[in-house]
């Protein structure tokens, strides 16, 4: 369990979080604007050396359009509605614990912004995600995603991967002596 934050911490801790979710906001709803513009309709680009390909796609389906086959209704219900309630869950849980490493609570902001940033797209383009980014090597390439998703992604491997900090220190006690606290 991670140390109680006072509410000074608390409180800079969450506009932390408030902070990275609206610059993930901000730049994935930019390069997306910016991918309409330069991207739509046209042939994919690629840059350096072909590793970086850009590419507009719109993806009514989840991750390498999973479930885009679906019905409207039921890809409205499970892409938009379920992740939204999933991530405004997950924002009030952040907002509210009080032993939230700052660590997680960053790999928090990360998926919470990343996730809301696809859910707008499919608010605003009929149940479509704007994707535009793939990158590999020759036929060996990644599907079409966003900066939402790089930002889902980074935020699980911190969340998984990232430094965790020991239960705290043992403390010993002389034999009879009663635990701290009582």
């Amino acid at each position: 369990m991670s140390e109680r934050l006072n509410p000074a911490d608390r409180a800079r801790r969450n506009w932390l979080l408030a902070g990275v979710i609206v610059a993930l906001l901000v730049v994935d709803r930019l390069t997306k604007l910016i991918a309409i513009e330069a991207l739509s309709g046209r042939p994919a680009e690629d840059y350096l050396g072909g590793f970086l390909r850009l590419i507009f796609q719109e993806n009514h389906g989840a991750m390498l359009s999973l479930g885009a086959g679906l019905p409207e209704s039921i890809r409205f219900l499970f892409f938009t509605v379920l992740v939204a309630l999933v991530l405004v869950a997950l924002l009030l849980f952040v907002l509210l614990k009080r032993t939230l490493a700052v660590k997680d609570a960053i790999a928090a902001a990360l998926v919470i912004g990343g996730g809301f940033g696809n859910v707008i797209d499919r608010l605003l383009y009929d149940g479509a995600v704007l994707d535009f980014l793939n990158i590999g090597i020759g036929d060996l390439r990644t599907g079409v995603f966003n900066v939402a998703d790089i930002a889902i992604l980074a935020g699980a491997v911190v969340f998984i991967l990232g430094p965790r900090k020991p239960n705290g220190p043992a403390v010993r006690r002389e034999e009879g002596e009663a635990p701290p606290g009582h």
